[in-house]
C-alpha cells in the first residue's frame, strides 16, 4: 500500500500504464494545473538558475507576509510543508504529542523520528469525522507538549470553524501545549468561513501555523510551503536547525508570483467549489458509496458493499483512474478511499466507472 497519493511512477510500472495516461485522483492538486502567469515568469527568469538562492528568502518571505497580513519576521519558508513538519519536530524535540486522527501520516513519522511519544485523539465516524471540541479540551488536561490539528483535515475534509479553533488554541495554551495547526488546504475553504488575517493569531505564542502552496497552486514538483510563528524563541530554534538553500530559485520565484496571481486564485475557487459539490452530490447518489461532507478539494468515501478499498482501486486502475486507498490512515480501514476533486471531464469519467463497478 502507498503511504501517499500521487505515486503514479510506481503505479505505472506495476500496472504497465504510462504515467501520462493515468488520471490521478489520489493526489489533491488544483485541477486548473500550473498558472500560465507562472509559466511565463519561469521562462523569462530561467537564467536565475545560475545563481544561488537568497539564503534568507527575503523577497519570498515578504510576499508571504503581505499575503497573510503579517510581519516578515513571523514567516518561515520551506521545501514543501513536509520539510517544515520534520524541521519543527526535530528542532523542538517534544516529549509527548497528541495527534487528531485520521491524519496525514508524516506527523507521526516526523515526531517518532525525533523521539516523541505519540497519542491520538479520534475523530468519530458517528460524528461525521467532525472535531468534538469539548472532548478535545478535556483530553488536553492530561498535559501534552504538542497538539497536532489539521484544518481542513486530511483525509476527512472536515473543518473546524475559526472561533472553535481559537478556543482549542487558548485551551492548549492554558495547558502548556504548543499547537501545530496545519492549514495546507485552507485556500480551498470558502473565504467567508476562514480568517485570512494571520495577525488574529498573534496573541497565541503557542501556535505554529503550517501552509502549503503545493496543493492550491498545483506545484508539487517544485516543493514550496511556509509556516507562521509568533513566538520568537520557537522560530529561532527552528531556524537554527534548518539546512541552507532548501528552497530553490524557481520555487522562490513561484511563491512571489503565485500569491499575487488573483485571477488564478479566483478561478480556482470557482472551479473547485462547483466541482466539489458536483462530485459530492453524484457520489452520494451511488447507493453503495457514502461521501462525507468536505471543505477541501477531496472527498473521503466509504464503501458500503463487499468491495475493499484495494479492490476498488484496482478496478478503477483498469480504466486509468487512480484513487487513494485510505486503509492505512489511523482509525480508517479497507472500506475507505479518498478522491480528489478534478475538472468536470475527469470527474464524469470517474463517476461513470463507479456506477459501472457497482452494478
Amino acid at each position: 500500500m502507498e503511504h501517499h497519493g500521487g505515486n503514479i511512477y510506481k503505479v505505472g510500472k506495476q500496472f504497465n500504464i504510462k504515467k501520462e495516461d493515468i488520471i490521478d485522483f489520489s493526489a489533491n492538486i488544483n485541477p486548473l494545473g500550473i498558472s500560465e502567469t507562472l509559466k511565463k515568469e519561469i521562462i523569462r527568469n530561467f537564467d536565475m538558475l545560475q545563481s544561488y538562492p537568497d539564503p534568507d528568502y527575503s523577497d519570498l518571505r515578504q510576499a508571504i507576509a503581505e499575503y497573510n497580513k503579517t510581519d516578515i519576521n513571523n514567516v518561515l519558508a520551506g521545501n514543501g510543508a513536509t520539510e517544515l513538519i520534520f524541521l519543527f519536530a526535530r528542532s523542538l524535540k517534544f516529549k509527548t504529542a497528541l495527534i487528531i486522527a485520521p491524519a496525514f501520516i508524516e506527523y507521526a513519522m516526523a515526531l517518532s523520528s525525533a523521539g516523541t511519544k505519540i497519542e491520538y485523539f479520534r475523530l468519530e465516524e458517528e460524528e461525521a469525522f467532525t472535531l468534538n471540541v469539548n472532548r478535545l479540551k478535556d483530553k488536553l488536561n492530561r498535559k501534552y507538549d504538542l497538539l497536532v490539528l489539521c484544518n481542513p483535515n486530511n483525509p476527512t475534509g472536515s473543518f473546524t470553524a475559526p472561533e472553535q479553533t481559537e478556543e482549542i488554541i487558548a485551551a492548549a495554551k492554558k495547558a502548556g501545549t504548543i499547537v501545530l495547526l496545519d492549514e495546507s488546504f485552507i485556500e480551498f475553504v470558502d473565504r467567508k468561513l476562514t480568517i485570512r488575517n494571520a495577525e488574529a493569531f498573534r496573541k497565541y505564542s503557542n501556535i505554529f501555523i503550517l501552509r502549503s502552496l503545493t496543493k492550491f497552486f498545483a506545484i508539487p514538483g517544485l516543493r514550496l510551503g511556509y509556516a507562521l510563528a509568533f513566538n520568537k524563541g520557537m522560530a529561532a530554534k527552528i531556524q537554527k536547525c534548518r539546512e541552507p538553500w532548501t528552497v530553490n530559485q524557481i520555487a522562490d520565484l513561484a511563491g512571489r508570483v503565485l500569491l499575487k496571481d488573483n485571477a488564478y486564485i479566483e478561478e480556482t475557487m470557482r472551479i473547485v467549489n462547483e466541482e466539489r459539490k458536483y462530485l459530492y452530490n453524484n457520489i452520494s447518489g451511488i447507493k453503495w458509496l457514502k461521501a462525507y461532507t468536505t471543505y477541501a478539494n477531496f472527498l473521503l468515501v466509504k464503501i458500503l458493499n463487499n468491495l475493499t478499498s484495494s479492490e476498488l482501486r484496482s478496478q478503477l486502475l483498469m480504466h486509468r483512474l487512480l484513487i487513494r486507498d485510505a486503509a492505512n490512515f489511523k482509525y480508517l480501514n479497507n472500506k475507505y478511499v479518498r478522491i480528489a476533486v478534478k475538472d468536470r471531464h475527469d470527474n464524469e469519467l470517474l463517476l461513470k466507472q463507479l456506477r459501472i463497478v457497482g452494478e
